[in-house]
C-alpha cells in the first residue's frame, strides 16, 4: 500500500489533469448518445 501511495505522490499534475479531460470527455460523450437516443425514440416530444 505505502509503495502505491508514494507513485501516487510522485505522479506529475499533467497526469492528474489528463485524467480528469478524459473522464470529463466520457461524460459528455455518454450525454450526447443519451439525448440523441432518447430524442430518436420519441420519449421527448419537443414540438
Amino acid at each position: 500500500m505505502q509503495r502505491m501511495v508514494r507513485r501516487a505522490a510522485q505522479k506529475p499534475v499533467d497526469d492528474r489533469l489528463f485524467t480528469w479531460a478524459a473522464v470529463g470527455i466520457t461524460i459528455t460523450i455518454l450525454i450526447l448518445l443519451l439525448k440523441k437516443f432518447i430524442r430518436s425514440s420519441g420519449f421527448v416530444d419537443e414540438s
